[in-house]
């Protein structure tokens, strides 16, 4: 493409985020598609694409108008729109969204002819707009852009919709599961992240006596595993997986450990990685000759459980267990998950060197009326999926067994407190129902979080695609690409017999360099603890003087103004200090980062909405430390006792 002013200026601002696109633009010397400049009736300029106006030949102004109308108009909002055309749509949100606006073209020969003629400069140098023809580009940005309150919505133009209808879907596809990788995202940040790092300190003892998986690599090399999960086909081909036991290396997860185990099958490996109570999935199991892969930041009591051997999996994607790697000079690099305990084993198996891997009850949908597989902890939850008008109803039977089905018989919670968490854990399906295509191209329920699963399994494909052989055996389930679609006989007939390997290693933890590095964390905590004090006297002052006058007065904003110094410290010095303090750190502040982000946030009631956030961010965050010291205190003393027993 020659040389041209207005695209040279026009590109000169999108390369300083997205240089690719500015060279894609640049290396088209031609165009394939029948792209021209016409007229509407109102003598406005249209683009004309393969005979098509892609704007409103009545109004193109007009009909931006009205669509920008209908969208709300927030800091917090994420507006997508997806097509360019001759801009009327882009202009009109780059110019009045108080938010981030990414703008996605279909077709970089849209782009190239518009951009070459129309100078958008004024849009495009803004920082809060952005151009993309790649969506895993957009997609990074999405992430970025995303933070506390964020919203997002999808705007396009009718004909853009027509004219890209197979694109579009599968647009919104990605988009919508690139959403839900947020909320699980957000939803660890909010719910997880704080409890992972307290069980991760309560199981510090224990981590110096389990072996990183990365210890037996390539010990299976050239064998196949089957991961066994717990979907309804899971029922189906059970006595499949057992016709064919000697064939293959069997991986469980937890939730169906015992639907093998009840049909005569023992696995090699269990994988359980989740921080709460897990118990009630092993309980009454015999897994003496089972080896159970975990977290470190896994429920403690799994450490202690009777397997025949315990192996740590430090995914440095649960960053909570960055906290471990670091004081224990691990690398965590090979070690990835995603949310669910499926895609944990698929890289253990990768890690171990299987050449052929096997999805088995990975139906990642609901099918057959059913949810789960008959022994799994979600027993009883039925599904009635109605085609004509997309509406699912989720429902138990039992109410009971399903809310007994979560906590095992040492539970203290009270039949009332079981009730309770079963019936949210309903709820929270029934609100989160989505449609994945299946692998019979029809649309299945399923979850928001299980969709997002699903493109993380084909990533995993995309990156594995010429050293393992994949292979789904749901053939009812959501449709993986990059997994071949194959009965479950038909594949483990063809398998040899496997060859069971011993896990020999001579690894050990270096315990006095643990013991030293804990020493130091605990220093690094106290001298925040020193500061917190001293915000909680600040804290004390504010309240009284507001107490008394019933307003932000001059005296309050000296006092918040001190606390937000004291913040300020924390956020820029010791979250570089202590990897604990920064988790922490980003769990309890992500409400209150967004609050501190807002505009208009000086006046006296948005002050002291501030304020009461970050008292809540001071007086919990501090019980937080305060409550790992503790911990700490008695896992060193256990680690010295260690020491001095080897000695």
């Amino acid at each position: 493409m020659n040389s041209n002013p207005i695209l040279d200026a026009n590109l000169a601002c999108i390369s300083k985020y997205n240089p690719e696109l500015k060279y894609k633009i640049i290396r088209i010397n031609s165009l394939k598609n029948d792209i021209s400049f016409v007229n509407t009736v109102l003598q406005e300029p249209n683009l004309m694409y393969n005979g098509v106006y892609i704007h409103n030949n009545y109004g193109a102004e007009l009909e931006a108008r009205e669509i920008f109308s209908k969208a709300e108009n927030s800091p917090h909002e994420i507006h997508v729109i997806y097509g360019f055309g001759l801009g009327y749509l882009f202009k009109e949100f780059a110019l009045k969204s108080e938010g981030t606006v990414l703008l996605y073209e279909p077709d970089i020969e849209i782009l190239a002819a518009v951009l070459e003629v129309v100078d958008f400069t004024n849009e495009l140098s803004k920082n809060n707009v952005f151009v993309f023809n790649d969506f895993n580009v957009l997609k990074k940005f999405y992430i970025d852009k995303h933070k506390c309150k964020t919203k997002t919505s999808v705007t396009f133009l009718p004909t853009y919709k027509k004219i890209f209808e197979k694109n579009f879907e599968d647009f919104l596809n990605k988009l919508n599961l690139a959403m839900g990788a947020i909320v699980i995202n957000d939803n660890y940040m909010q719910k997880k992240m704080v409890p992972a790092i307290k069980m991760l300190y309560r199981n510090i003892n224990l981590l110096v006596n389990e072996i990183p998986l990365n210890e037996y690599k390539n010990i299976y090399e050239n064998q196949t595993a089957i991961i066994v999960s717990a979907g309804p086909s899971l029922d189906r081909d059970v006595e499949i997986i057992k016709k064919y036991r000697e064939n293959v290396i069997i991986f469980s997860v937890g939730q169906a450990l015992r639907t093998l185990i009840t049909h005569g099958i023992k696995p090699d490996f269990v994988s359980l990685i989740e921080t709460n109570n897990q118990m009630s999935q092993i309980e009454g199991l015999d897994t003496s000759n089972i080896d159970l892969i975990v977290e470190p930041i896994t429920y403690n009591e799994l450490h202690q459980s009777n397997f025949q051997s315990i192996i740590s999996y430090p995914s440095h994607t649960s960053i909570a267990n960055l906290i471990w790697t670091n004081i224990a000079d691990i690398d965590a690099t090979p070690y990835f998950s995603s949310g669910t305990v499926s895609y944990t084993i698929l890289y253990a198996a990768k890690i171990l060197g299987f050449k052929n891997i096997i999805l088995s009850g990975q139906d990642l949908a609901f099918i057959d009326g059913k949810c789960y597989a008959k022994e799994a902890r979600n027993t009883g939850l039925k599904f009635e999926y109605d085609e004509k008008t997309n509406d699912v109803k989720v429902y138990v039977d039992d109410f009971k067994t399903f809310a007994e089905s979560f906590f095992d018989k040492k539970s203290t919670y009270t039949e009332e407190q079981k009730l309770y968490h079963a019936q949210r854990r309903l709820e929270s399906i029934k609100s989160n129902i989505h449609f994945v295509k299946g692998i019979n191209n029809e649309m299945l329920p399923t979850t928001k979080d299980y969709a997002s699963f699903i493109q993380e399994f084909e990533d995993f494909a995309i990156q594995n695609k010429e050293n393992i052989n994949l292979y789904n055996t749901s053939l009812n389930g959501a449709k993986i690409k990059g997994f071949e679609d194959i009965s479950l006989e038909e594949i483990l007939k063809q398998q040899p017999i496997a060859v069971k390997k011993e896990l020999k290693s001579t690894f050990s933890y270096n315990v006095p360099e643990i013991i030293n590095n804990l020493n130091n964390e605990k220093n690094i905590i106290n001298e925040i603890l020193k500061l917190l004090s001293t915000a909680k006297i600040l804290i004390m002052n504010y309240d009284k003087e507001y107490q008394h006058r019933k307003l932000v007065n001059e005296s309050c904003m000296k006092y918040f103004k001190q606390i937000l110094v004291i913040y300020i410290d924390l956020s820029d010095t010791y979250c570089k200090k202590s990897r604990t303090f920064l988790y922490l750190h980003k769990a309890r502040s992500y409400e209150l980062n967004g609050s501190l982000q807002e505009k208009n946030n000086s006046n006296p009631n948005a002050v002291h909405k501030v304020y009461e956030q970050m008292k809540t961010y001071i007086t919990t965050i501090t019980d937080d430390l305060k409550e790992i010291t503790e911990t700490l205190k008695i896992k060193v003393q256990n680690l010295d006792e260690m020491l001095n027993t080897k000695s």
